[in-house]
């Protein structure tokens, strides 16, 4: 990562930095207004309210979401085993998104290997929403 910015609010800005180049092939400095592309910034967020949601006790990291969720993923064994903890540390076996091509499915057991996926994380939101 060649360049970041960044703000401290408490209550209000007290403070901002720029630090960095916006391309290391030009030199050209990362200013206040410089815009970065957001992405998946996020899923560290939504972790942390997820993670709170397991200290509170209403969820587990262990738990299928499929105990939740059902329906989120069609006739596929694997699936069914797939955990919040499993979606938080990016191994769920399921693909970044899916489309006409790449259908919804898991490409390898839950657990076993990194692999980023979206989908899970939206299939972890759908348990969150029904979170009681």
């Amino acid at each position: 990562m060649p360049g970041l910015s960044f703000a401290v609010h408490a209550g209000k800005i007290v403070e901002t930095r720029a630090l960095g180049v916006r391309d290391v092939s030009t030199g050209t400095p990362v200013d206040e207004n410089t815009i970065f592309e957001a992405a998946s910034l996020s899923k560290p967020v939504f972790a942390y309210a997820v993670l709170q949601l397991v200290d509170d006790g209403m969820l587990s990291l262990d738990k299928p979401l499929s105990t939740y969720v059902p329906d989120f993923v069609g006739d596929d064994a694997r699936a069914a085993s797939i955990t919040v903890h499993n979606v938080l540390r990016q191994s769920s076996g399921l693909p970044n998104w899916r489309s006409s091509t790449i259908p919804l499915k898991t490409y390898f057991p839950p657990g076993e290997r990194f692999s980023y996926s979206g989908e899970g994380f939206v299939w972890l939101q759908r348990v969150v929403e029904t979170a009681q």
